[in-house]
């Protein structure tokens, strides 16, 4: 049976060049960044997202009116919205739609450049 390293599909490498998971408790702190960094930055886009939608609605009043007058006729004041009554906002899913359009929190294409010179217009 192998144990250590060899176990861990290391094999020839030994443990010194297993993961910190496997070298030892004082490695442990690293272990801790991965999920923090996904917590930070999948808040950060939701928050950047809210932002930008916020300004979309303040730079164009008649969409803000139309959107509060939907949320006032299915839920009122009386209580916060849930999740599930998200089907019921058809125009909130269009707002949010739209805002991810004219600003996505994140690059939709990888940067790319022509390996070739060319002419481009003429």
């Amino acid at each position: 049976m192998m144990r250590g390293a060899a176990a861990l599909g290391y094999g020839h490498c030994g443990a010194r060049h297993a993961p910190a998971l496997h070298r030892g408790a004082r490695h442990a702190p690293a272990l801790h960044r991965g999920p923090r960094v996904l917590f930070v930055a999948g808040t950060e886009t939701t928050s950047m997202t809210i932002q930008w939608a916020m300004q979309l609605l303040l730079a164009h009043p008649q969409a803000f009116h139309k959107l509060r007058a939907e949320i006032d006729s299915n839920v009122g004041n009386k209580r916060l919205l849930d999740e599930s009554d998200l089907t019921k906002f058809p125009y909130l899913q269009c707002v949010i739609n739209e805002t991810l359009r004219l600003y996505p929190p994140v690059p939709l294409l990888l940067p790319h450049y022509s390996l070739e010179d060319c002419t481009v217009g003429g």
